[in-house]
């Protein structure tokens, strides 16, 4: 049954890729950085905020879980990924400032949809205003890009409080990485290793975001993050992800 059941997401989510008609390609990776894709159809966390569309996230490997669970890693809480996201009511925003702020809540829910999956309940995630700064705007292709950096305060994901479902949650991820990619991929990765960060609940991440408008209701919305802490260390790094995109279509 999790098999079959994990057969109907991929084709569902390959029907929502040749649909969408566009993909994302990085010119540049960090080694650091798992390159193996796990794709989510994020409808039912973006629906309230009116959004449709699909996440494909990477994230830092590690010896046996993923450096982003590790408090000591500077690629602690990092992630990598892009959405492609469908507006429910087509519209045009009013500037680039009233754009940033509506496309960042589809940020905002995947953070918090993560944590409670990650048996923190009440993540109150929060975009820091005055945080954000505006630093490209350029054509990618045929299409306009906005590149901007941004801040936010969460909860952190590094220790298992909700064993079962969260159990549940990493294994069919696994099985759905691993289908998606054709590769067997250890879910041990996915598992923080159990040691929370000392003294605290919640963090401070920073990222750099790329938001590229294909049509009146459809966007492209890549992201790379990680624990605010860290910046110095990553930061160059992360940005040159954004930095490096390119817009494909779908084969």
């Amino acid at each position: 049954m999790f098999q079959i059941f994990v057969s109907i997401f991929i084709w569902f989510y390959r029907i929502r890729e040749k649909l969408f008609g566009l993909d994302v390609k990085y010119s540049y990776f960090p080694p650091e950085i798992s390159t193996i894709p796990m794709p989510m159809i994020m409808d039912l966390f973006w629906l309230k905020r009116g959004f449709l569309g699909r996440n494909k996230c990477f994230i830092p490997i590690g010896n046996l879980h993923s450096e982003r669970f590790n408090h000591e890693s500077k690629y602690f809480q990092t992630w990598i990924g892009t959405y492609f996201l469908v507006k429910i009511f087509p519209q045009r925003y009013s500037s680039i400032d009233n754009k940033v702020l509506k496309l960042s809540q589809a940020a905002v829910a995947d953070q918090e949809s993560w944590l409670k999956i990650y048996g923190c309940f009440h993540p109150k995630t929060r975009v820091i205003l005055n945080s954000i700064k505006l630093i490209k705007v350029r054509k990618i292709d045929e299409f306009n890009q906005i590149i901007f950096r941004g801040e936010m305060y969460t909860g952190l994901d590094d220790s298992v409080k909700n064993k079962k479902a969260s159990s549940f949650f990493i294994n069919l991820s696994g099985k759905v990485i691993s289908k998606y990619s054709n590769k067997n991929v250890n879910v041990e990765f996915l598992k923080p290793d159990e040691i929370p960060t000392p003294g605290k609940d919640r963090i401070r991440i920073f990222g750099y975001f790329s938001i590229i408008e294909v049509s009146k209701w459809k966007y492209i919305l890549t992201y790379v993050c990680g624990a605010k802490e860290n910046e110095k260390e990553i930061s160059k790094s992360l940005y040159k992800v954004i930095d490096s995109i390119k817009v494909e279509k779908v084969r």
